[in-house]
């Protein structure tokens, strides 16, 4: 057998393998795009009823907390609704569309600060100067707990306290809720 024979039947062999290689990728890629489903899709389930809801976020000396997150987390739903703080404190919570709310119910609430390009907003960097105690950053010692209801939600502002804040149990003024 010739040499230049044997060189054709191993590229004919590799070019088959190379194609079968990316018609396997592509069905992964059509099947996994296809069980995520698209995106643009409100992450709430659709027979959750979301309901607007809108607050602030002040800091110990009454100023507006100016960046950051607020991020409601539930024990028994999948979601954890959130809202970007504007530059007067307000936020207003979103599942997946822009503003459209939370499903009714219990939650603890974290505070998210923006520390630039680069860091976490839940994990910021050791040493990082956040204008609040780090322990508002995880809602299970932020002491923050708030009941969204059916219709339009106005949480009292979330005042966010000077003192080391891991020491904070559920105050009863951070519980309430506005109709």
């Amino acid at each position: 057998m010739r040499w230049s024979a044997v060189r054709s039947v191993m590229n004919r062999t590799e070019r088959s393998m190379f194609q079968r290689s990316i018609y396997m990728n592509l069905s992964a890629v059509v099947v996994t795009g296809l069980a995520l489903g698209c995106g643009g899709a409100s992450e709430a389930p659709a027979s959750l009823s979301l309901n607007p809801v809108k607050g602030k976020v002040v800091l110990d000396d009454g100023k507006p907390l100016t960046t950051g997150r607020v991020v409601f987390v539930s024990s028994t739903m999948g979601i954890s609704p959130n809202g970007k703080i504007g530059t007067d404190g307000s936020y207003t919570l979103s599942s997946g569309e822009q503003g459209d709310g939370a499903p009714a119910g219990e939650y603890k609430v974290r505070i998210e600060h923006d520390l630039g390009p680069g860091t976490s907003a839940a994990k910021p960097k050791a040493g990082a100067k956040l204008p609040f105690p780090l322990a508002y950053s995880d809602e299970d010692s932020s002491g923050l707990k708030v009941t969204v209801k059916s219709g339009e939600n106005t949480i009292e502002p979330f005042k966010l306290a000077a003192k080391n804040a891991s020491s904070l149990v559920a105050p009863a003024a951070l519980s309430r809720v506005r109709d």
